[in-house]
């Protein structure tokens, strides 16, 4: 049993492991919610860091719980809204100044919440864009849309967006104050974290905080302290302090059962199990736990599985990607490793500039994007790099020969640029074989042949590049200035849209180029096209 006669033990309860093991269980499991149906995305995981969290509200001050003096936040009358903070000004995002035009707070945050995950890359990086934007704020929010805002980052996995947005503003309140704190834990960053926590003043941590940070900052003997004088004021259920305890002091439970693995942990509790050895599989959390495999002390596999989560939806720098996927050779091969492969060998190609070594990689590659939603990252990492081996650059007297591909292999080619960023630029060489490849490069320079004869999806593709004029709803928004909301109903409706409401992508596409996304409309429908089609998953 370990040192149970010392330390921890001389301050614990007088009752068997058995029972707090037994108590445990249904103390972590009453925060959890069952995973049969997939991993969680709301926000409701943050950690238990403070000890009396408030509503995030400038009109009304918190009450004191004590006779301490309490720092002090003032904020003049005309001080910015913390609604209006933002990372991109308008001149950057090419949104009014109102964004949010007349509309009440309640109804804007109603949006942002309900905002679907997409597997359209444009439109997740719409959204990006959106709660990123710095904008007027709208009346009475009192901060609550600055906060809307960085909980849909963290449900996303944008975790070093919304670290640089919480970064920008000057006043922290405790509800501020835990996301940060969380960030901190799955970024790997919790020393600095809780060395901040030392010059924090006016925020009441919790005893699970206090404990973590003092024994993070090598002060064992006050962690210890703090977590028994918790225990004995009855702050702490028993799965918190047996949790805690064995943080503290795990070889004082050698030879114990392991603890029941909570479903729905904090980010707190998940480093404290990792750091017991039982490390909980964030493929079963939501996806801003996956940001915490991306450090250097998660193993090879689990890093290159999280990049992929995390790459999806662009939550990750396409590079990054590439950086973890050609770090070692792949150590085996089925699944994963076979990923890792194809990705080294089309990479080595290139290098080398073989062209037959190229094409032999480009169906391989074709298919990983396609079975593994791929398509984003892997066509933004590749389609710049084999369009400019095919369209090189003329750098000063000196002309690179461009690489001559095969028709087929060209079609191929072009297939993985037109779900890129760099979509609008043709392979030298490239022509259309069939009407579909026609139709998709009329798309691509935003003159989708209208007598393209096709499938439904193709028709409501050509119906929303009309011109014709927004419903009277949308109208009304539009006059009212409420383009933020209306860019949000465009991504809701595209999400109708992949699911077979094809009338939806129609209005979604005039909803975007009406409000000058033509970019956006275009990527979106190319996307449309070439991702839902292979029935890919996100």
């Amino acid at each position: 049993m370990g040192r149970k006669g010392t330390s921890i033990g001389q301050l614990t309860r007088a009752c068997s492991v058995v029972a707090i093991l037994a108590a445990a269980a249904p103390a972590l499991q009453a925060q959890t919610a069952p995973t049969e149906n997939g991993p969680m995305s709301a926000i409701d995981w943050l950690s238990d860091s403070l000890a009396d969290p408030q509503e995030f509200t400038l009109d009304e001050p918190a009450t004191s719980t004590s006779a301490a003096v309490e720092s002090i936040s003032v904020q003049s009358l005309d001080a910015p809204s913390p609604d209006a903070a933002g990372l991109l000004p308008p001149s950057v995002t090419g949104f009014p100044a109102r964004l949010w035009g007349s509309a009440e707070t309640n109804q804007i945050i109603e949006q942002i919440v309900t905002s679907p995950r997409t597997p359209l890359p444009a439109l997740s990086a719409l959204r990006r864009e959106i709660l990123l934007a710095e904008a007027a704020a709208p009346e009475n929010g009192n901060g609550r849309l600055l906060l809307a805002r960085i909980d849909k980052l963290l449900e996303l996995g944008f975790l070093e967006d919304a670290h640089a947005l919480l970064s920008s503003i000057e006043t922290r309140n405790a509800d501020l104050f835990r996301r940060e704190f969380d960030i901190a834990l799955l970024l790997g960053r919790e020393t600095e974290a809780c060395n901040d926590i030392r010059s924090a003043g006016g925020v009441a941590l919790s005893y699970q905080v206090r404990v973590f940070c003092l024994a993070r900052n090598g002060d064992w003997n006050a962690a210890v302290l703090t977590l028994n004088s918790a225990d004995i004021l009855g702050e702490l259920n028993p799965g918190e302090y047996d949790l805690i305890a064995r943080f503290l002091d795990p070889e004082m439970f050698e030879g114990d059962p392991d603890l029941p693995v909570p479903s729905h942990p904090s980010p707190l509790v998940y480093r404290m199990y990792e750091a017991l050895g039982q490390p909980i599989p964030t493929r079963i959390l939501p996806l801003a736990f996956s940001q915490a495999d991306l450090r250097e002390v998660t193993g090879w596999k689990l890093r290159i599985e999280a990049a992929e989560r995390l790459g999806r939806i662009g939550a990750v720098p396409d590079n990054r990607l590439l950086g973890i996927y050609t770090e070692r050779q792949a150590a085996a091969s089925g699944g994963v490793w076979d990923r890792v492969k194809i990705v080294q060998n089309m990479d080595v190609a290139l290098r080398s500039g073989d062209t037959d070594a190229i094409s032999r990689q480009l169906p391989a590659l074709i298919e990983v994007m396609q079975e593994n939603a791929l398509q984003r990252p892997l066509a933004n990492i590749f389609a710049p790099r084999l369009t400019e081996l095919i369209n090189p650059e003329v750098d000063g007297e000196e002309a690179t020969v461009p690489l001559v591909f095969t028709d087929e292999s060209l079609s191929l080619i072009r297939q993985i640029s037109l779900l890129s960023d760099t979509y609008e630029t043709v392979p030298a060489g490239f022509s259309p074989t069939t009407p579909r490849e026609a139709f998709l490069e009329s798309l691509a320079q935003g003159l989708p042949a209208a007598d393209t004869p096709g499938d439904p999806a193709i028709q409501a593709v050509i119906d929303g590049f009309d011109g014709a004029a927004l419903t009277a709803a949308d109208q009304v928004l539009l006059d009212d200035g409420r383009v933020g909301e209306l860019l949000l109903h465009a991504i809701s409706r595209f999400g109708s849209g992949t699911e077979g409401d094809l009338s939806q992508v129609t209005s979604a596409l005039r909803l975007l180029r009406s409000l000058g996304r033509e970019d956006t409309a275009r990527q979106a429908a190319l996307q449309f096209l070439l991702i839902s089609e292979n029935g890919a998953s996100y």
